[in-house]
Order: C-alpha cells, then sequence, then structure tokens
C-alpha cells in the first residue's frame, strides 16, 4: 500500500477508501484544522491529504451555503 496520491499510481479504489473516511461537512467546519487532521486520520492516513488537495476553503463556503438554504423562507429578505 502507498501513502501518497500520485497520478502514476491510479489507484480509485484507495481514493475511494480515502473519500469514505471524510466526516460531514457541518462536523468539519466546527473543527480546528489541527483536530479535523487527527480525527480523519484515526480513519484513514490518505483522507486529510486528500481534503487538502481538495481545498479546505471550499467547505467554509459549503458551511455557509447550508446555512442560507437552512434558513426560514420569511429570512430571505436579509440576504437581499
Amino acid at each position: 500500500m502507498f501513502t501518497t496520491f500520485s497520478p502514476q499510481l491510479k489507484d480509485f479504489k484507495r481514493a475511494e477508501k480515502a473519500l469514505d473516511a471524510f466526516i460531514s461537512v457541518q462536523s468539519m467546519t466546527t473543527l480546528s484544522s489541527s483536530e479535523l487532521k487527527k480525527k480523519m486520520d484515526t480513519v484513514d492516513n490518505l483522507a486529510y491529504p486528500l481534503l487538502q488537495w481538495y481545498g479546505l476553503s471550499c467547505l467554509h463556503k459549503l458551511a455557509h451555503q447550508h446555512q442560507v438554504t437552512a434558513r426560514p423562507v420569511g429570512s430571505d429578505h436579509l440576504f437581499a
């Protein structure tokens, strides 16, 4: 088993296993980077590097989008 992903070693089953180790976006946004890394490393040591490659900043955008879409219809005027 290898310890990093690379274009030369296309192991899609291994990538899928690392993706399966991801926790919910809501949980990710409540943890610090070090806490998130520790939590993900306990499940799969390639999950956090894969998340970093995808971009941690994306998570905060997703969390904001979730908050906006989860608001009651009557609060729409707040975003106008």
